[in-house]
């Protein structure tokens, strides 16, 4: 008997914080375009990203244009032009710099400072992205109509912040317990 209930407590152990409910929701951005990302603001354990976060030099673009990833987790930057790239960033310590000569090359690249980094082509000035480095995997990007879904949040007070490319920060704090939450951001022009 307490061989199995060692087990048992074992295994609640390892399962790690009891997920409790998924924050769906709308970013209004007035019509702006651009992209805006949602996520969970700090450091708060959560599962590894099911894949790997992938941006592309494509068409002389570097797609997407927002990018989020995890900080300390690798993410690819690949080429898919018949066309040399030198893809880089010397956004503050968190600086990388890979060159492409053919198409179908992927490279990895592990930034460790959360915040933006932006990158860019040397041998192709107009080519930009930004790349969001986050500190949980508790993140979404909002699509072309706003809605967004962060699932399986654990129980816990957050504060829930929105960047938008264009149009800056929004915040707000939310208590997630069993049931999900319904959030809603409205972001306007300034000035």
């Amino acid at each position: 008997m307490k061989r199995s209930l060692a087990l048992l407590a074992l295994l609640l152990a390892a399962a790690g914080p009891a997920v409790a409910a998924d924050l769906n929701g709308t970013v209004s951005a007035g019509g702006s375009g651009g992209t805006a990302v949602v996520y969970l603001d700090g450091a708060i354990a959560g599962p590894p990203l099911a894949s790997r976060p992938r941006l592309t030099n494509h068409d002389k673009k570097l797609v997407p244009g927002v990018l989020p990833v995890l900080a300390h987790q690798p993410f690819e930057i690949a080429n898919d032009d018949d066309l040399y790239h030198n893809t880089y960033s010397l956004t503050g310590s968190d600086t990388f710099d890979v060159v492409f000569h053919h198409a179908g090359e992927v490279k990895t690249v592990t930034l460790d400072k959360p915040g933006r980094v932006d990158a860019f082509c040397r041998i192709h000035r107009t080519m930009h992205a930004v790349i969001l480095v986050l500190e949980n995997p508790y993140f979404a990007v909002a699509d072309a109509k706003g809605k967004f879904s962060i699932k399986g949040v654990p129980k816990g007070t957050y504060t829930v912040k929105v960047w938008h490319e264009l149009l800056g920060e929004t915040s707000q704090q939310v208590t997630v317990g069993d049931k999900d939450q319904t959030l809603r951001f409205e972001l306007k022009k300034k000035g």
